[in-house]
């Protein structure tokens, strides 16, 4: 997991076009944790398991043990049915199983949520792909704050730096005897431009605590989870350097508890440090 005495700032890039959530995400303290298996990229979130590619009797074991953990209330002919499935399933070319292998393991990610944040704020390819070519604002967090918030309401999550790696090699089912093996499944990515992200993911895994459905803060939607967070951990605002208007932003950041510093982005000095004037409201 990350150490976040290293990052006490994180960061996250959005748009503000009316079709795009970002707007709504900063005038209501929102932060969206999203279902892993619903991420844009097919390949994020979806490192390929050794399932067709394993042994029959590696496959059948694991499934003993997975499937009860999906569906605790399955009766014991149902679960053999179930494995008896997916066995005919499996295909016979090679081209066939290495498909099968990457959306089983894509299946897998189903229980993830992940808020996806950054460890910087300058990077060129972010301000570009999420904040709509500089057109956008960027939020910046208190991570001590955030992180701590999360934990009274005692939502266990698991805030791990990505994993920028030049080949992702598959998990054999001997791996995955854990929550930690899965937990890596959601942190590792291709190197090339998305490595400038320098993207944190907090992972929540598995179902939200009892009596969260009572709780105003967490709204829960077929493709994730939105959390309400208090005025104050958020420790900033930029807007991007090409932004039509800081009024919206101004009229938002009035109705707050506490006065939240907003920048207007000037430049990028050497995808290092953000070039900003202060804007007074």
């Amino acid at each position: 997991m990350i150490d976040l005495s290293e990052a006490d700032f994180l960061f996250k890039y959005l748009s503000a076009k009316p079709e795009s959530f970002g707007l709504n995400w900063l005038s209501k303290s929102e932060i969206f944790f999203k279902r892993a298996d619903l991420f844009e990229d097919q390949n994020d979130c979806a490192v390929p398991v050794k399932f067709a590619n394993s042994t029959r009797a590696k496959r059948r074991e694991y499934l003993k043990s997975l499937i009860p953990k999906h569906a605790p209330d399955w009766s014991h002919n149902r679960i053999k049915e179930q494995i008896r499935k997916r066995e005919a399933d499996i295909p016979k070319t090679i081209e066939g199983k290495i498909e099968y292998d990457r959306k089983f393991g894509r299946m897998l990610t189903r229980k993830f949520r992940i808020c996806s944040l950054s460890r910087g704020n300058a990077s060129e390819f972010a301000w570009n792909k999420y904040a709509d070519n500089h057109k956008g604002f960027m939020i910046q967090y208190d991570a001590h704050a955030l992180m701590n918030y999360i934990a009274s309401l005692q939502i266990e999550v698991f805030p791990y730096p990505v994993e920028y790696r030049e080949v992702i090699e598959p998990f054999d089912l001997d791996e995955l005897v854990n929550d930690d093996t899965y937990l890596k499944m959601m942190i590792f990515k291709l190197r090339g431009e998305w490595e400038h992200e320098q993207e944190v993911r907090i992972i929540c895994y598995g179902a939200l605590p009892k009596g969260s459905q009572g709780m105003t803060c967490i709204s829960e939607f077929s493709n994730g989870f939105t959390l309400t967070i208090p005025d104050s951990v958020i420790a900033g605002l930029f807007l991007g350097k090409d932004s039509n208007s800081q009024q919206p932003f101004i009229e938002i950041l009035r109705t707050r508890t506490n006065k939240i510093p907003l920048y207007q982005v000037i430049g990028i000095e050497d995808q290092l440090q953000l070039q900003v004037n202060p804007i007074e409201y």
